[in-house]
């Protein structure tokens, strides 16, 4: 049975602990108490936050890998990557963007139609925060890899993109890729994976570019 003082010792406890809607943080100590949902996915320190860094940086999902999309005209959309790296200071500070949301840094990965070719730019001015995106979902880095090596594997794998394909609003009818064949065909380059389509208005999602188009 325990005393009074005990007792205390629990109810002051209580006090000290924050809940969240997926873990439990412990603000006296400055740490969670669970594991990192994705495990080592997001870091070798299964019980870190944002690179140790809260006061610049928040990360709701705790994972950092986004697909948002835009409507390019009703009822059709356009998919777009957004990279939040655990570790902005290791990424080229040209390519990072500040989310005007929450002030996080990230960078924008697309593609679109360039004289008739699928041309991919980091940080397309349509697919930045500031722009009318919705997200759809988070793609988990791959077993092995950190948050950031997935993002580092993501931007290997678009800068090796030589912008050379034909271009077509709906792939599969008359041949060609887009927007959405290109975000398609990266994250299966990059993770061995295909993923759902974000929406049925995403035409050319399942006519992903090939992986050799993603390899130096």
């Amino acid at each position: 049975m325990k005393t009074k003082i005990q007792n205390s010792f629990v109810v002051l406890a209580l006090m000290l602990v924050t809940n969240f809607a997926s873990a439990t943080y412990l603000p006296d100590e400055g740490r969670w108490i669970q594991r990192d949902p994705i495990g080592e996915n997001g870091g070798l320190n299964i019980y870190g936050y944002v690179g140790n860094n809260p006061i610049n940086y928040v990360d709701p999902l705790g994972l950092e890998v986004n697909l948002y999309t835009h409507t390019v005209f009703p009822p059709f959309q356009h998919s777009n990557l957004r990279l939040y790296p655990d570790y902005p200071e290791n990424f080229p500070q040209n390519l990072l963007q500040t989310d005007p949301n929450d002030g996080r840094a990230y960078i924008a990965l697309g593609a679109g139609p360039q004289d008739g070719d699928l041309v991919s730019d980091p940080n397309r001015p349509k697919d930045l925060a500031n722009r009318p995106n919705h997200y759809k979902y988070t793609i988990p880095s791959p077993p092995c890899e950190s948050n950031d090596d997935f993002i580092n594997n993501l931007l290997d794998a678009d800068a090796a993109y030589q912008d050379n394909l034909n271009y077509h609003l709906f792939p599969g009818i008359r041949g060609g890729y887009n927007s959405n064949s290109y975000i398609d065909g990266l994250l299966h380059a990059t993770t061995r994976n295909y993923y759902p389509k974000p929406s049925p208005f995403t035409p050319g999602w399942n006519t992903p570019v090939p992986d050799q188009q993603f390899q130096y």
